[in-house]
């Protein structure tokens, strides 16, 4: 895992398009947003609604009109040195924010009271 945004870095632009062929795929939120963002990478995006209003909150790059991938084209091929260069610097920015680490705490606390709960009021180690 560790691994994943190193390789990716040599990159300038991430690309996650993702058809709108279900519910599940139109609220998608894949761990692919994260490691792009984590590899200090722009981001062009297909227009779900979890990743996009992530990547507009954040200014990391561009999303598509639609689903189609001449969309996603049009949304590519208009972006320059300069302006990937800005998405870069944002997911930078972003990255700790977007990284698992400010959640740590609360997801060690809430999977060690579901365990507690889990295994009748015993109390769990969770690291």
């Amino acid at each position: 895992m560790r691994d994943i945004p190193r390789f990716l870095n040599q990159f300038d632009v991430g690309l996650c398009l993702l058809p709108d062929s279900n519910r599940n795929l139109r609220w998608a939120l894949p761990n692919k947003f994260f490691e792009f963002a984590q590899a200090r990478l722009a981001l062009a995006i297909s227009p779900t609604v979890a990743m996009a209003r992530l990547l507009r909150e954040h200014d990391l790059g561009g999303v598509a009109g639609d689903f189609e991938p001449e969309s996603m084209a049009r949304q590519l091929s208009a972006l320059d040195a300069a302006r990937i260069a800005q998405f870069k610097h944002r997911s930078h920015a972003a990255a700790w924010t977007l990284s698992a680490a400010p959640q740590r705490e609360h997801l060690l606390a809430l999977v060690a009271s579901l365990l507690t709960h889990t295994t009748g009021g015993r109390a769990c180690r969770v690291s």
